[in-house]
C-alpha cells in the first residue's frame, strides 16, 4: 500500500509542477507582448530624399536659379527659359530670358518687393503695377497706365515655376529608382513621384496650383541634394520638363533686384 501511495503522491506532485510551469510560461509570454512596442513606419529612401531637398529649399533665405521649361500640351507648347531671384518671405524677380511661347514673351519681367508688384510686357511696352496683400502675398487689383486712362489688373506668374518645384517636393509620394542617372555630368537620384491622396482630392497645400494631378520623375543631385530636373505628365495639361542648370541658395541678393524702374518709352 505504501508503494502505491508513494507513486500516487509522485504523480500528484508532477502534475502540480506541470501546471505551475504552464502558468508561468503563459505569464512570461503575456508580459513580453506588453513590453514589445509597435514599431513606427519608416519613410522609404525616396520620401526621405524629397523631405531633405524640400527642407533645403523651403528654409533658404535666398534662392537664385535658372529654370528651363519645355511644355508639350494643348494650351502651351514650346520652351521658356527664366532666371529667378527669391528672398524670404515674399520678394521675387523673374525674367524671361528666352521663349517660344507667346503667353510668356522674351524679356518679360515680374517683380515684387513684398508690398508692390510690377509686370513688364515688352511686346506691348506696358508696365502693370499693383499692391500685394500682406496676409497672402498675392497681388490685389493693380493699375496699368494706358493712354486712355483705363486700368488693367497685373498678371502675376513670377513664382509659378518655384511653386511647381516646391509642390512636387512637399506633396508627393516617392519611390527611389535602383540605379543612378547622370544629368549634365552630375550623378543623381531618380525619384518617381505622384501626388499624395490629400493633394489630389483637394487644393490644400499645393501653393495655389489647384487640383494638381501628375506622375513623373524628379532627379536630385547626389552631392548637393538639390533638384536638377523635373519631368512630369500633368493630367489635363500635358508634358512638362523643367531643367535647373543653376540653383544657388543662401547667397546675398542686392535689394535693388526686387524693385523695378519703369522705362521711359513704355506705358
Amino acid at each position: 500500500m505504501s508503494r502505491y501511495r508513494c507513486i500516487s503522491g509522485a504523480v500528484i506532485i508532477l502534475l502540480v509542477i506541470l501546471v505551475l510551469t504552464a502558468c508561468g510560461g503563459s505569464s512570461t509570454t503575456l508580459q513580453a507582448q506588453k513590453l514589445t512596442p509597435t514599431p513606427s513606419p519608416t519613410p522609404g529612401k525616396g520620401a526621405q530624399l524629397l523631405t531633405a531637398t524640400a527642407r533645403k529649399i523651403n528654409t533658404a533665405t535666398t534662392l537664385h536659379g535658372v529654370f528651363n521649361l519645355i511644355i508639350t500640351g494643348q494650351t502651351f507648347n514650346g520652351t521658356v527659359n527664366s532666371e529667378i531671384w527669391n528672398e524670404a518671405p515674399n520678394k521675387n524677380r523673374t525674367v524671361v530670358l528666352q521663349s517660344s511661347v507667346s503667353q510668356f514673351p522674351t524679356g518679360e519681367v515680374n517683380v515684387t518687393d513684398g508690398k508692390h508688384i510690377w509686370q513688364y510686357d515688352p511686346a506691348k511696352k506696358v508696365v502693370y503695377t499693383g499692391d500685394v496683400t500682406p496676409t497672402t502675398a498675392t497681388p490685389t487689383t493693380g493699375t496699368g497706365n494706358t493712354t486712355n486712362g483705363n486700368s488693367s489688373p497685373p498678371i502675376y506668374r513670377g513664382e509659378f515655376l518655384l511653386n511647381l518645384v516646391q509642390t512636387v517636393l512637399t506633396h508627393s509620394d516617392a519611390t527611389l529608382a535602383p540605379s543612378s542617372t547622370y544629368i549634365n555630368g552630375h550623378a543623381t537620384y531618380d525619384v518617381h513621384v505622384e501626388p499624395q491622396s490629400q493633394t489630389v482630392s483637394g487644393n490644400s497645400g499645393n501653393n495655389g496650383l489647384g487640383n494638381f494631378n501628375y506622375t513623373g520623375e524628379i532627379y536630385i543631385d547626389k552631392t548637393t541634394q538639390l533638384p536638377l530636373r523635373v519631368n512630369l505628365t500633368i493630367k489635363n495639361f500635358g508634358q512638362v520638363e523643367l531643367d535647373l542648370p543653376m540653383l544657388v541658395l543662401n547667397q546675398a541678393i542686392p535689394a535693388s533686384t526686387f524693385t523695378f524702374v519703369i522705362p521711359a518709352d513704355v506705358k
